[in-house]
C-alpha cells in the first residue's frame, strides 16, 4: 500500500512539476530560484499528498 502512495506522489510530481516550474519562473524570473521553489513546494505538500493520495488519484 505504501508503495502505491509513493508511486502516486511520483506520478503527480511528474505530471505537474513542469507547469509549476514555468509558473514560478514567470514570477521570479530566475531559473535556479524557480527550481528551488518548485522542489520546496512539492516537499512541503508531500505529507498532504501522502494522506490524500486516494483523493488525488480520483481527481483528473
Amino acid at each position: 500500500m505504501e508503495n502505491t502512495k509513493k508511486e502516486e506522489i511520483e506520478r503527480w510530481y511528474d505530471e505537474h512539476s513542469d507547469a509549476l516550474l514555468k509558473f514560478i519562473l514567470m514570477l521570479v524570473k530566475d531559473y535556479q530560484q524557480a527550481e528551488d521553489l518548485t522542489h520546496e513546494t512539492f516537499r512541503s505538500i508531500k505529507p498532504i499528498l501522502r494522506r490524500s493520495s486516494a483523493h488525488f488519484s480520483s481527481v483528473r
